[in-house]
């Protein structure tokens, strides 16, 4: 079969297609072993040689770079493989992007799979766990069967991608968002079944949506929360969240929980619009130290969670 043709199979398929074994290229899994040229190594192999697919056997992947650049650039149609969540742990801990997908010369992205992304949450804030951006865009990427957990940035960021596929991602314990989505223009996206367990307080939001159309399927989240957390946040607003421009985003949401955050379920900066299909659950949180819940409000008008147009509440 041709390369495309693997790009596409089962995860079994895959690695019995023929690949890159990163043990191969002097890798060790330890933990504890520097791992991170004989990773490279595969990666540049991967990039520019006929065989994409690059696989990582059970084991801990210490991938810490020298700083100042990503730990694993991921470029054109390679394929990130592991032995599963629990079996196949990428770590790092410098300031920097963990995994980067980027383009190549016809603007394809590679893909993520079956495999744990670890970071450390005092790492500082541009260590994103998967960080999807290249200029001007890529597109046709799949992250599928993934955990991002730990980093000191946010956990997933997509940027310049469109018709990217993100399924089954699980997020976890991130110093800032678990997923960023800042994708205006950029349309085609899917999402389905992303989980967000705990969120930190500085990343207080465990869905961030800044720009773009963002259409999701099965949502899930939050088990740990901080106290003035949300669920979804849609939109900029200057002054908020670090934000120095305003805009709306577009979200529609089918058969999603919503449930476990202190005050908003989900909250809307100026124009933004959400949607909702199917059966969407709210739960938030009334316990102790809980403030009045709203499940949502709309065209938020300073940032501050008191002047606003309407709100949806229990």
């Amino acid at each position: 079969s041709t390369n495309d043709d693997i790009t596409r199979t089962t995860s079994l398929e895959v690695v019995n297609a023929g690949y890159l074994n990163v043990k191969s290229f002097g890798a060790k899994g330890d933990g504890v072993s520097d791992d991170y040229p004989a990773v490279l190594e595969a990666l540049t192999e991967a990039q520019f040689g006929t065989n994409k697919v690059v696989y990582f056997p059970p084991g801990i992947y210490n991938v810490t770079g020298p700083g100042g650049v990503s730990s694993m650039p991921v470029v054109g149609r390679t394929i990130i493989q592991g032995a599963g969540k629990e079996a196949t742990i990428i770590f790092s801990s410098s300031n920097d992007p963990i995994i980067h997908i980027k383009r190549n010369a016809l603007f394809q992205g590679g893909d993520v799979r079956n495999l744990t992304i670890r970071g450390e949450v005092t790492a500082g804030p541009d260590q994103v766990g998967l960080l999807v951006d290249d200029a001007p865009f890529l597109y046709t990427s799949i992250f599928e069967d993934i955990r991002v957990e730990n980093t000191g940035g946010n956990g997933v960021a997509n940027y310049r991608g469109f018709s990217v596929t993100y399924k089954n991602v699980y997020m976890h314990n991130c110093e800032g968002y678990p997923f960023l989505y800042d994708s205006a223009n950029m349309p085609g996206n899917h999402f389905q079944s992303l989980y967000v367990e705990g969120i930190r307080a500085n990343g207080n939001v465990a869905f961030r949506i800044k720009s773009g159309f963002f259409s999701a399927h099965c949502l899930n989240g939050v088990n740990t929360i901080e106290n003035d957390s949300s669920w979804m946040t849609v939109g900029r607003k200057i002054g908020a969240d670090g934000d120095v421009t305003e805009g709306g985003a577009a979200v529609h949401l089918y058969d999603c929980n919503i449930e476990s955050t202190n005050v908003y379920g989900i909250r809307l900066f100026g124009p933004s619009t959400v949607n909702f299909f199917g059966t969407n659950f709210f739960a938030l949180n009334t316990g102790v130290g809980a403030q009045t819940p709203r499940y949502a409000i709309f065209n938020e008008g300073n940032g501050n969670g008191v002047s606003y147009f309407a709100e949806f509440v229990p």
